[in-house]
């Protein structure tokens, strides 16, 4: 086995000698051995020896101390502090340098032995304990999911870089910080009252939650907390994407029972209508006057159109999902509501609605197709629950943050609060005694807009 060289610091030549002789007689080679401070750290740079033995009283301007000192902020090598004197000031300046041992004049062999042993000892186990540390530490700088250790003050000790993005902050700006001001309002959350049970009780957790980003953006995680020495290790994985899916996946849920309640319900009827309309007149169609078959083609044509409009909603709600890409470009307003009013022209007339609206609009870079059908129920929907006669104000204008809000306002009696919250809902019917419609419209208004980037509202008093 390779000898362990070591390097004697002692201004005193004899002891110094003494010194080097009790080493070599236990198996040691005594690389060199300095007077001073100064010859000492130059030694250190060139040779780099396993372990030094420094006298605390030495010649020149530096002591042992402050020789020690300066040698640990360069280097890794244990020291083992020779000297006569124990007193307290002295032995408590020592222990600043976190020295390995202390070795008391007059030397004993078998205290220098042991001593010595110790120390090479400790190194090498101090060595090792960081090369682990480090390992962890890189396994867990290159988790894909977050990891945190929280220190009892509730001060972040460590985050690593999944961390650093769940909580939308620069990693080392996360350090020291508290995890209540890493996520702001958690000291609010389930998830912070199971985090103070398990720094309290000791006890692991694992749950669910939603949290806020720096930016203000929330997101969904799977924290599992485990109490450690420093506090809690916290591990989070990003569920966002998942959660997501699973809101998708209730949402096209509700559109498909919506849809399997439109067509057993509302296209049956019409359906229904036109199959009994035929037949009263395939079966007595000579009992009847012109006239009276006359009204009955006309609610026929009204029942088709009406179960084609019905169908026409559903094909356009399963478009707006199906479409990747929205084509965009800019929208002639005034065009698009022209032809609204053509296709609602009998609606128009069989009402006398009138509709009003500004001779400019602002521009508004869209996808027109959509915003014609949004138009057509906004519309459509004002006539229906407008006053008698029906009297409509459009209007839109652009905003500060360059978006632009378009309204459709209305004479009628105006929508409860209550009825508010549901009005753009999937098949909701806000009264069952002011509508006769399929409530698909508003349904269908909230999807496209939604698509486009945008929000629809409504207001009334």
């Amino acid at each position: 086995m390779e000898k362990k060289r070591l390097l004697i610091v002692e201004d005193e030549s004899i002891v110094a000698l003494a010194l080097q002789r009790q080493l070599e007689e236990l198996g040691y080679d005594i690389q060199a051995k300095v007077r001073f401070g100064e010859d000492a750290v130059k030694q250190v740079n060139e040779a780099q020896p396993d372990l030094i033995l420094m006298d605390i009283q030495l010649a020149g301007e530096l002591d042992g101390i402050e020789t020690a000192a300066l040698i640990r902020k360069q280097y890794d090598i244990p020291v083992i502090y020779v000297t006569a004197f124990a007193d307290d000031t002295t032995l408590r300046r020592a222990q600043i340098t976190g020295p390995f041992g202390y070795v008391i004049k007059p030397i004993d062999n078998q205290d220098l032995h042991v001593a010595v042993m110790m120390a090479l000892y400790k190194h090498q186990v101090d060595q090792e304990l960081r090369q682990s540390e480090e390992r962890l530490r890189r396994t867990l700088d290159s988790m894909l999911e977050g990891c945190q250790i929280i220190g009892f003050d509730w001060c972040i000790v460590y985050a690593n870089d999944a961390a650093a993005q769940h909580s939308q902050r620069e990693r080392e700006a996360m350090i020291g910080t508290t995890i209540m001001d890493v996520y702001p309002g958690m000291e609010n959350t389930e998830l912070f009252a199971a985090l103070q049970r398990c720094m309290k009780e000791r006890t692991p957790y694992r749950a669910e939650s939603e949290l806020s980003g720096a930016n203000g953006s929330t997101g969904w995680f799977v924290f599992s907390a485990e109490p450690i020495d420093e506090g809690i290790f916290l591990l989070s994985m990003d569920i966002t994407e998942r959660k997501r899916a699973e809101e998708e996946r209730e949402e096209v849920i509700r559109e498909l029972n919506a849809f399997a309640h439109t067509v057993s319900h509302d296209v049956r009827n019409p359906v229904g209508n036109l199959y009994s309309f035929a037949q009263m007149l395939l079966d007595d169609y000579s009992e009847y006057s012109e006239e009276e078959v006359r009204r009955s083609l006309e609610r026929m044509s009204q029942s088709a159109l009406k179960a084609n409009s019905i169908v026409d909603e559903l094909l356009l709600l399963s478009t707006i999902r199906e479409v990747n890409e929205v084509p965009q470009d800019i929208v002639d307003i005034p065009a698009v509501i022209s032809a609204v009013k053509e296709r609602l022209a009998d609606v128009i007339t069989q009402h006398k609605a009138t509709i009003s609206m500004p001779d400019t609009w602002p521009t508004l870079v869209s996808y027109a197709p959509w915003l014609e059908e949004v138009w057509m129920n906004y519309i459509s929907n004002g006539i229906k629950y407008g006053g008698h006669p029906p009297h409509l104000e459009l209007g839109g204008e652009a905003q500060p943050d360059g978006s632009v809000r378009f309204w459709v306002a209305d004479n009628g009696e105006g929508i409860s609060v209550e009825d508010q919250a549901r009005v753009f809902t999937i098949y909701t019917r806000l009264s069952e005694q002011r509508v006769t419609g399929y409530g698909l419209g508003l349904s269908i208004v909230d999807r496209i807009i939604t698509r486009l980037g945008g929000e629809v509202y409504v207001k009334s008093e």
